[in-house]
């Protein structure tokens, strides 16, 4: 569960001999309705808003404050806080942390953060945390930088050493992201099952760093339980506007953001095939000899080939789609499931969406998201290529990509 440390608690506060004119600028300034009074590093009481009306503005501001009626410890949780204010009927609470004044809790902070969904597995909160964050700091006129952090093998690990051994991974991972992350400026969630997700004010090179640092330890984590170490791919994106935007779409530019890192994830997982996985899965493989499409022309037939092994030897085999109107794109991406599937009859790859974007070093990426079905099980798989020479040939691989994915999950 989250403490109230991760909230955004501001260290504002005055000695009481500071004017009341004081303490009305600062508390106007900071948009705050209460603050600390210390002498030296003690605490001895809470100024409020209410408390310095009808007081001149030359009056000393002990004049205005009161006790604290309650001290909360920075490493609460935040449930239980909410619980506490509600017994005692508090709308506010001084915060401190090794007997340090870090800032004032109140009731409207925490039923915020109540609000949003959490993960009781890790503590963190789920990907509407990170929305939040996102937008905020965006109609702020904040730069941010988003990591997608997408554990590799993930699946293995639950089938090899059960479940309960999952579940300590994902709280080892998410303890391990929570030591590199500022959570009073930035956020840290669970985006997915097996997927966190990091958002950080800064430009691109501050992204960069972190993703290096986390990249460096990918490996290093081992659980007693396991014999094998825990990986994990980083993607970055953001921090690069150089220009206010104009006509801005906070959340469609946070989702584009969220969009890149992850799929620079899938790019650095792709051909990196599970230790597990049988010797026939990892000889299901597909390459892409040609294709011919004609964009011109809405009716004509769309044809891959394709080389492939299936884990019985070498062979060529082609698809075939009438567009009857398509998008010659999607038209590449259903021959070339249809090549696969004459290749491999067990799997039907349905594909349900193509697009073009741009990477985070300015590349132009084709993605392919299709359904899968496997012996009656169906699953959802994406393959993201770099666009080469030929657009559909990079369709087609993109596609292979996808298929082959289900094998590395």
């Amino acid at each position: 569960m989250q403490t109230v440390e991760s909230l955004n608690l501001q260290p504002v506060w005055l000695n009481p001999g500071h004017p009341v004119a004081t303490a009305r600028v600062i508390l106007q300034g900071h948009r705050i309705r209460a603050m600390g009074v210390l002498e030296g590093d003690r605490l001895v009481g809470v100024l409020t808003n209410e408390g310095l009306v009808g007081l001149a503005d030359d009056a000393p501001i002990r004049d205005a404050m009161e006790p604290p009626q309650l001290l909360i410890e920075a490493s609460t949780p935040v449930r239980q806080v909410a619980e506490t204010f509600v017994e005692q009927g508090i709308e506010r609470a001084p915060v401190m942390q090794g007997g340090k004044f870090i800032g004032i809790v109140t009731a409207s902070m925490l039923l915020k953060e109540l609000r949003r969904s959490w993960d009781p597995l890790t503590g963190l909160s789920w990907s509407d945390g990170l929305r939040e964050w996102g937008i905020e700091a965006l109609r702020k006129g904040q730069e941010i930088v988003v990591l997608f952090v997408d554990l590799n093998d993930f699946g293995e690990y639950n089938k090899r050493y059960g479940h309960i051994v999952g579940d300590k991974v994902l709280q080892r991972v998410a303890e391990l992201l929570r030591e590199h992350v500022d959570l009073k400026t930035g956020v840290l969630v669970r985006y997915g099952g097996d997927e966190f997700a990091i958002g950080i004010i800064g430009a691109q090179p501050a992204g960069q760093a972190l993703a290096d640092s986390l990249r460096k330890m990918t490996g290093e984590l081992v659980l007693p339980e396991a014999e094998e170490p825990v990986t994990f791919c980083v993607g970055v994106a953001g921090g690069k506007r150089t220009k206010e935007r104009e006509n801005v779409h906070y959340s469609s530019t946070l989702d584009n953001l969220i969009n890149l890192a992850s799929q620079e994830c899938i790019l650095l997982k792709r051909n990196k095939p599970t230790a597990a996985a049988s010797q026939a899965e990892q000889k299901e493989e597909a390459k892409v000899l040609s294709v011919i499409a004609e964009e011109n022309s809405p009716t004509a037939l769309t044809q891959v080939v394709l080389s492939v092994n299936s884990g019985t030897g070498e062979s060529v085999v082609s698809g075939v789609h009438a567009r009857m109107g398509r998008p010659v794109l999607e038209s590449v991406a259903i021959a070339t499931s249809k090549a696969l599937h004459r290749a491999f009859p067990a799997v039907t790859l349905e594909p349900k969406m193509v697009n073009l974007t741009e990477g985070t070093n300015g590349e132009r990426l084709v993605m392919v998201t299709a359904q899968m079905d496997r012996n009656g099980t169906g699953v959802p798989v994406s393959g993201v290529k770099a666009v080469g020479r030929d657009l559909y040939v990079s369709v087609a691989e993109a596609t292979v990509e996808a298929f082959q994915s289900a094998n590395y999950k």
